[in-house]
């Protein structure tokens, strides 16, 4: 309990100093550029990098850190508890996984660059609705309220089909990494079947290989996916 306590504290601790250094840095970086990037840029965006973008990544460094530093122990964990069960088995796993790690994360990696998409779109949305409410006297008195809100009509749309899109993917990630869960399973029964013929390896044995080996793709597409945001 008392490490569970120091484990929050200091992750939040180190998550909220990271996020205010890069919020200072970032508005500091902001108030140097000339006249002609405000004109470029709508404040609205400004501000929507300084605060969402900064939270979203908060909430991603917190999520890497915990999820990952969890996931690795156990991958480490397991694998060294294979070894000494089958190190035939064990070794065969070291082969495979790094190609379904590295297919996962690329995977991850497409994912990422859409949500970063998606909530781009998110902050011209924000902007279109920002610029239209800060200057309601100027919409009103050119009746452009119908015309702003086709504007923030579509671009609520196109945010809206984006993180469906979005959807989709992680919808496929996962069916992705439970069928390659279900293979590794299969292709680990065959291989233990084929030792237990030869009595190489014990029944019990098997049992306990089998079940650290779900654990370690688990953790394996944990990792895949937490990297990948």
């Amino acid at each position: 309990g008392v490490l569970t306590c120091f484990y929050i504290t200091l992750l939040s601790r180190v998550g909220e100093r990271v996020a205010a250094s890069i919020r200072k840095e970032l508005f500091a970086t902001l108030l140097r550029q000339d006249v002609a990037f405000f004109d470029a840029t709508r404040t609205g965006h400004l501000v929507s990098r300084l605060t969402n973008d900064i939270q979203e990544f908060k909430s991603s460094f917190k999520l890497v850190v915990s999820q990952g530093l969890r996931s690795a122990a156990q991958t480490i964990g397991c694998l060294v508890s294979l070894y000494f069960v089958s190190p035939k088995l064990t070794n065969l796993m070291c082969v495979v996984m790094p190609v379904l790690v590295g297919i996962g994360a690329y995977l991850g990696s497409y994912l990422r660059e859409l949500s970063q998409k998606a909530q781009e779109q998110i902050s011209k949305a924000t902007c279109v609705a920002d610029e239209a409410l800060g200057n309601v006297r100027t919409v009103k008195a050119f009746a452009m309220e119908d015309l702003e809100i086709e504007f923030f009509s579509k671009e609520v749309d196109k945010s809206s089909n984006m993180n469906e899109i979005l959807g989709f993917g992680i919808g496929i990630f996962q069916g992705l990494s439970n069928f390659t869960l279900n293979c590794t399973v299969l292709g680990t029964i065959c291989v233990s079947g084929l030792l237990l013929a030869k009595e190489q390896l014990r029944a019990g044995d098997m049992m306990s290989f089998l079940v650290a080996t779900q654990t370690v793709q688990r953790s394996l597409a944990n990792m895949s996916i937490t990297f990948g945001q």
